[in-house]
């Protein structure tokens, strides 16, 4: 028995003690009172627009989610709502729902990547002290949901789109590197800069908030910037999802099999390395170049993808950020005890490994320098 791990979908063995975290309780979702849900739903529709029943959605961990069944039977949606204001967010946590209404926009126009509909959206904060959206109703299953009842074949059909999609966003070229509602002034034309930035501010972040780190901060950070020479081979910006984990993955079917029906939660998306979403999407936790399916569509799109030295180190940076920032946010989102130390737990382990292989490229780099300089 093992820890159902929110981020994978796959089980962790701890301490052999199972954990399920479906309705994961955490202390940026607690429920509003069904009176505060009819007043949002009269504010943005009809005064007269009757919630029948909400069901709170705890597949996500960090926005308060609501299905909602509505009178009118044309306006079935799914209600988002941000976190409240005096909540502890990460740095790269503020505003995501009006990042999201932007980026969900432009993917949408753009692409033909299946990102819900935005109905309707508050940001004005009158009604609650907190921003909402209301997004088309996806019918489907989160994909770490149902992939077990997916044949091998319909699992890779499924990774093979995913790949395509990907590749799709990927084709989209920036003027920058940065977030999308980033102030001209403060835009990054660096990659390096841009991604040291938000190490730096993660491990502040995890400062602040008392989070056990493996090595100390400072250690931290000496180890992603020794390793950093592999970040300047990025020298285009490019739509970067960031968020594409199998649970941000809606999977229907149809009489011709299953299908992705919706892709949600583009709020992390940025302008930056491609190659970040090798390590945040089907293939977290996971080696990419055994995604062979993801590859294929991927490739059928932009090519085949090259796995040089550079970007397998830069694959391992961007893990080890991705773990520390799970590390970090288990303090501000304040899970049960148990399933935050056994998720600690996991991820610290696997965080510990990509370090040893950080470290080892710094010491061979001193020994080769040393070793240089040495000669006559």
């Amino acid at each position: 028995m093992g820890l159902h791990c929110p981020e994978s979908g796959r089980s962790l063995k701890c301490c052999g003690i199972l954990v399920s975290p479906v309705k994961l309780k955490s202390q940026l979702r607690k429920p509003l009172p069904c009176e505060t849900l009819q007043r949002i739903v009269n504010d943005s529709f009809d005064n007269h627009t009757k919630v029948i029943s909400t069901k709170q959605l705890y597949d996500g961990y960090f926005s308060l989610v609501y299905d909602l069944t509505l009178e009118d039977p044309a306006l079935q949606t799914i209600l988002k709502i941000s976190p409240p204001p005096d909540a502890k967010l990460l740095h790269c946590e503020k505003d995501l729902l009006r990042k999201e209404l932007k980026i969900n926009s432009f993917i949408r126009e753009n692409t033909s990547v299946p990102v819900p509909e935005v109905i309707s959206y508050r940001f004005d904060r009158k009604i609650l002290d907190r921003d909402y959206i209301f997004f088309q109703k996806l019918h489907g299953t989160p994909l770490n949901r149902i992939k077990k009842r997916l044949s091998e074949k319909e699992y890779e059909e499924i990774k093979e789109m995913l790949g395509v999609y990907l590749a799709e966003m990927h084709s989209i070229k920036g003027e920058f590197f940065g977030d999308f509602d980033t102030p001209e002034q403060r835009r990054n034309k660096s990659w390096k800069e841009f991604f040291i930035q938000n190490v730096r501010e993660i491990i502040n972040d995890g400062v602040e908030l008392g989070a056990v780190l493996p090595r100390t901060p400072e250690k931290m950070m000496d180890i992603f910037e020794k390793n950093a020479a592999c970040l300047e081979d990025v020298t285009e910006p490019r739509l970067t999802y960031v968020d594409l984990w199998e649970g941000n993955v809606f999977i229907a079917k149809s009489d011709g099999g299953y299908y992705i029906e919706g892709i949600i939660d583009s709020d992390r998306a940025y302008w930056g390395d491609p190659c970040y979403d090798f390590v945040s999407s089907v293939a977290l936790f996971r080696d990419i170049t055994r995604e062979k399916a993801f590859l294929k569509g991927y490739s059928s799109k932009l090519g085949e993808v090259s796995f040089t030295p550079s970007l397998s180190c830069r694959l391992q940076m961007y893990r080890a950020y991705y773990d520390l920032q799970v590390i970090v946010e288990r303090r501000s989102r304040k899970y049960q005890f148990i399933f935050s130390f056994l998720l600690w737990c996991y991820v610290t382990r696997h965080l510990n490994r990509i370090l040893k292989y950080l470290e080892s490229r710094i010491n061979m780099l001193s020994a080769f320098v040393c070793s240089m300089s040495c000669m006559p």
